[in-house]
């Protein structure tokens, strides 16, 4: 085993100066395994031995000057046999100074001849509250003679203390003190003493005998070597508390002379008995009579310490600890959840005039439902005073040591608390609920730091009580929070409004939060809270009718702020509360701008009543609450502030049971005209007298017809005259979504079971949906159970492009083949160059199936597409904006591409036109586009004008425009529209030909004298323009031709766009 040792001592010149601390040591010892820093010296040896070191101050003190050192002692294991320190005094500098060795005993109780004179102390002998021994030599030699009795020094396993050694200029008797050190750098009010006979300390030796595992569980450092300085301050009394036996006990600030003082109880002529814990001693217990009051108070006179410094005569306040806490004695005052600096806490308070042992107290947790101890740290008995607070945490931590807190209790075992929410409690010996507290994380913003302090300490733990710490520097923990109401405010409990939210159904609305423990009454009826409105106190008496005066009282109604209990009053006249079509939603302001602007959004109602006022309190609009709203009176309108989407949204009005009133599921689509979409105009409701129309009926709405203001808040808008001319209902297409079969409808439908509507109002709907196999009615659009489905042959048939100022853009797709396709898979885009996310899925939530020979248009907004199709289908168009490539692809592949070119543009083309592909089969080069010929500029959903019908084709072998364009010049010179007719075989034939404009008027015909011809042999026919007695509007327009044959009785229809040139 290796041999480390340590000497100090006094050398060289003496000290003859001033008091200072000594900061420079002449070291001797196997220095390699000691690491130095200041004047500490920490073990690192690497294997089991002994160390030993000596120091010697490179300045002596005198022994006229005396001696003052201070020593902080650190062992960090179990003392044994095998594991113990020693720290040894040295004295007689001459023999010191001329020793042959400069070596202490580190492991024996034997010294050489040629070491000095010295002494030492001993810790370790089972590691089981082992004590101090302090040995010199004995006249045999030995080293057992014991030099004083160190009282109560017991040290359990490892320890931290301060030793210090006293001794007056020119005297032969030394004074140390013994105090252990906590984490915080504090010392118990308890500490150890002795007084013995000693030489003057010349040095200091530290000696460690240790095993492997402890090769660097020791240290020394010193804190003061210095001349002595006599003791100039007063002891002052720190604490004094009643203990369980009715003892007094006194605690001082540092040890006493145990020969001085005397205790009065209150108005009491003879002192109280007392006796001394440990001589010298920092605790004393007296034993007075005990008073009936909670507290008591005792002066204290004549006291002075060790070196008779008299204390200042002091009265004292103490309190009788209570046996058993109960609700309401501890609050949870302040709580750090998460931090990355402070670690979690939590402070409590005592709320009561009487001391609580918090040894008698745990802490729930919630989490874990588990109650854990609160276990007194740093010296603390645990016993806290009225108006005391303590900080109780898994472990005591170095941030603690700079806030002026002087109690602290840890948490055996460790508690967690939950950012997302945790339920904490105190609790009672008995398993009682002291306090409570249950958060979740809306309770704060998010961030690194979360804590909670309360802010009226003997309120309710609600929500409203608290105020959220987003950073350690706002906590005060152990300390009042600058936050926090004195104990003594008063915060009386008052209603702030009662309103009426249904027939017999009100609601007070408090100043404050109800308490969880308030249990109110109510003459005639009932009462509940809601945990969504804590600040609201619900009643419901069914006596109380409309149209008249309620009368209501509720008793015993306590707040979170104020714990007295109170009765709530008050007096209504009530009307009628709205049903279904009451009141009705005419209009709704969802993007305002412009003129617009100030009004913001807002949702207008009508009472529809010309004789009935109508209650609003109770209602909500989009879950905005009208309980502060005023009744509305007959023909009344009111405009209700809410946030709204400017695309599409809901509108929702509900009664106080949440029953529908009236409802709308408006879309910016809904405004006729795009420009006004995207203008400010609000959306009004025409003809709202008339009630309530289906949330999607699009038809019943339009936009605000205020030219000056672009809405009408509160009044009659312009538009609400315009006339509603619902659409008749058919079925537009069938589709999957969530696995159900879905069929849309161009305006509300009623179906049978087993088919729900998805949007039902007045038993009809817009979308209906089944579950089962059957698709009845509706084979033509629904594919059977089990069809194959094959989109390979799919493309591209009609686009309308989009223009500022023109119709809806839309595009349509076309399934060609005689199996049924849908638009799963199916991508679209208009990028220049397509990257992978340019893609878009047609419909991403819905798989619309497209039958065989047939087509499907897609727009953003199908309420404006006017089509002589089956309707339109909603979905997110690619840009359609100028000269795009309109790419459609499937399973990765591509399927078609339309490519604008301005000569696919006809001279009858307008914005209302879309661009037609001119054959069914035709995909990306091979097919021709060319403006539709269809008189409503489109043929959205259904094959194109230019395509061959089963019933209705091109025939150009009949069929052939020799002059597309009429024209007429301002000088009145006509250009007819010229085509000429072929009629097959050797037949004779009857001509018939129209002129139909885009709404499918027919403005021009020989009927009156139909054409006869041969077959075989063409004819040439005119048409000058005219339309009755005027000239035909410039535009498209739609030739159709019928040949009768006069011999078969066949007819063969042939058609062609025509158009008339502006002048």
């Amino acid at each position: 085993m290796r041999g480390i040792q340590i000497l100090l001592f006094c050398a060289g010149s003496l000290w003859t100066g001033s008091l200072r601390s000594q900061s420079e040591w002449i070291e001797h010892g196997s220095l390699d395994l000691w690491t130095r820093e200041g004047d500490y010296w920490q073990l690192n040896a690497e294997e089991a031995g002994t160390a030993s070191l000596v120091l010697l101050p490179q300045h002596q003190i005198s022994q006229s000057l005396g001696c003052s050192f201070r020593v902080r002692w650190c062992q960090q294991f179990s003392g044994s046999n095998a594991n113990f320190t020693r720290l040894h005094w040295l004295f007689d500098s001459t023999q010191w100074a001329t020793s042959p060795t400069l070596e202490i005993p580190a492991n024996g109780f034997s010294v050489l001849d040629e070491h000095g004179s010295l002494s030492f102390m001993h810790l370790g002998e089972t590691g089981d509250n082992d004590s101090i021994q302090w040995y010199s030599k004995a006249s045999d030699e030995s080293w057992d003679s014991i030099v004083s009795r160190i009282n109560n020094a017991h040290f359990p396993e490892s320890f931290t203390f301060e030793l210090n050694w006293l001794q007056e200029g020119g005297g032969d008797s030394a004074r140390i003190t013994i105090a252990r050190v906590y984490e915080d750098g504090s010392h118990p009010v308890v500490e150890f003493g002795a007084q013995a006979s000693h030489e003057l300390p010349v040095g200091i030796g530290f000696s460690v005998q240790f095993t492997a595992s402890n090769s660097d569980a020791a240290s020394i450092e010193i804190l003061e070597y210095a001349p002595y300085a006599p003791d100039t301050l007063a002891p002052v009394v720190q604490r004094g508390r009643l203990l369980a036996n009715g003892g007094l006990q006194l605690e001082f600030s540092e040890p006493m002379n145990t020969q001085s003082g005397l205790i009065f109880a209150p108005d009491a002529q003879e002192s109280v008995p007392f006796t001394w814990i440990s001589s010298p001693g920092r605790k004393a217990i007296a034993l007075p009579e005990l008073s009936p009051w909670p507290k008591m108070q005792f002066r204290l006179i004549g006291f002075q310490d060790m070196n008779n410094q008299s204390m200042t005569d002091t009265t004292i306040s103490v309190y009788p600890t209570k046996s058993v806490a109960e609700r309401g004695d501890i609050l949870i005052t302040e709580l750090m959840i998460a931090s990355p600096i402070h670690g979690e806490w939590i402070e409590i308070l005592n709320a009561t005039d009487s001391a609580i042992d918090v040894n008698d107290l745990s802490i729930w947790d919630g989490s874990t439902e588990s109650a854990k101890s609160i276990v007194p740290g740093l010296g603390w008995d645990g016993v806290l005073n009225p108006g005391h607070r303590t900080i109780i945490a898994n472990q005591w931590d170095s941030w603690m040591s700079e806030y002026d807190f002087s109690f602290f209790a840890e948490i055996q075992p460790p508690i967690t608390l939950a950012n997302a929410g945790e339920n904490i409690a105190i609790h009672s010996a008995t398993g009682r609920i002291i306090d409570e507290l249950t958060f979740n994380n809306s309770w704060w913003r998010g961030g690194e730091t979360i804590g909670l302090q309360k802010k009226y300490l003997s309120g309710c733990t609600l929500e409203q009580n608290w105020i959220a710490i987003d950073n350690d520097m706002a906590s005060s923990p152990g300390t009042p929070s600058p936050t926090e109401w004195p104990m003594d405010t008063v915060i009386q409990l008052v209603a702030k409004s009662v309103v009426a939210l249904g027939p017999g159904i009100g609601m007070f609305t408090l100043n404050q939060f109800l308490h969880p423990d308030s249990e109110p009454s109510i003459k005639d009826g009932w009462l509940w809270q809601d945990a969504t409105q804590p600040d609201a106190l619900f009643w419901r008496i069914d006596s109380l009718q409309e149209n008249s005066e309620w009368h209501i009282t509720a008793a015993g109604v306590q707040g979170c702020l104020d714990s007295t209990a109170s009765s709530l009053r008050a007096s209504l006249r009530i009307g009628k509360f709205p049903e279904d079509g009451n009141i009705i939603i005419t209009e709704i302001a969802h993007d305002p701008k412009g003129l617009s602007t100030p009004w913001g959004t807002f949702i207008e109602l009508l009472n529809t009543s010309e004789t009935q006022t109508l209650e609003l309190a109770g209602c909500s609009i989009n879950e905005t609450q009208m309980n502060e709203v005023r009744p509305l009176p007959p023909l009344g309108r009111i405009c209700i502030p809410v946030s709204l989407n400017k695309e599409s949204g809901r509108a929702v009005l509900r009664n106080y049971q949440g029953g529908i009133i009236d409802e709308v599921t408006y879309s910016r689509c809904w405004h006729r005209q795009r420009q006004h979409a995207e203008s400010g105009l609000s959306l009004v409701r025409i003809q709202p007298e008339s009630g309530r129309v289906h949330p999607s009926a699009w038809w019943a709405w339009t936009s605000s017809a205020e030219a000056t203001t672009g809405c009408s808040p509160g009044m009659v808008d312009k538009a609400e005259s315009q006339v509603i001319t619902p659409p008749e209902w058919s079925a537009i297409a069938c589709g999957e979504y969530n696995g159900k079969k879905v069929v849309l409808f161009s305006a509300p439908a009623e179906l049978q079971s087993p088919w729900t509507a998805v949007d039902l109002f007045n038993e009809k709907g817009m979308m209906w949906t089944n579950t089962t196999d059957l698709v009845s009615p509706f084979e033509n659009l629904c594919p059977a159970s089990g069809t194959t489905f094959d989109a390979r042959d799919v493309g591209l048939n009609e686009v309308r492009k989009w223009d500022s100022d023109g119709a809806e853009p839309f595009i349509e797709i076309a399934n060609p083949s005689a199996t049924w396709a849908s638009t799963e898979n199916l991508f679209w885009s208009s990028a220049s160059i397509p990257f992978p996310d340019d893609w878009a899925p047609i419909s991403a939530d819905t798989k619309w199936f497209i039958p065989p020979q047939e087509t499907l248009a897609f727009t953003e907004c199908p309420s404006r597409i006017e089509s002589s199709g089956k309707g339109t289908v909603h979905a997110k168009l690619p840009s359609l904006w100028g000269s795009v490539e309109l790419r459609l692809a499937g399973e990765g592949e591509l399927l078609d591409a339309f490519l604008f070119q301005p000569e696919m543009e006809a001279p009858w083309h307008t914005m209302l036109h879309s661009i037609e592909k001119t054959t069914r089969d035709a995909r990306n080069d091979n097919a021709q586009w060319i403006t539709a010929a269809s008189a409503l500029g489109n043929t959205a959903s259904s094959w194109n004008s230019w395509q061959t019908h089963p019933e209705l084709g091109l025939n150009m072998e009949i069929l052939r425009i020799l002059n597309a364009n009429g024209y007429a010049s301002p000088s009145g010179e006509v250009l007819p529209v010229s085509f000429q007719v072929t009629a097959p075989d050797q037949e004779a034939w009857e001509l018939h030909w129209t002129i139909e404009n885009n709404v499918g008027t027919v403005i021009a015909s020989n009927s009156a004298a139909p054409i006869l011809m041969e077959g075989k042999n063409p004819i040439v026919c005119h048409w000058n323009g005219a339309y009755g007695s005027i000239y035909a509007a410039p535009g498209p327009y739609l030739l159709k031709l019928e040949l009768h044959s006069l011999q078969s009785l066949r007819c063969i229809y042939a058609q062609a766009p025509v158009a008339i040139c502006p002048p």
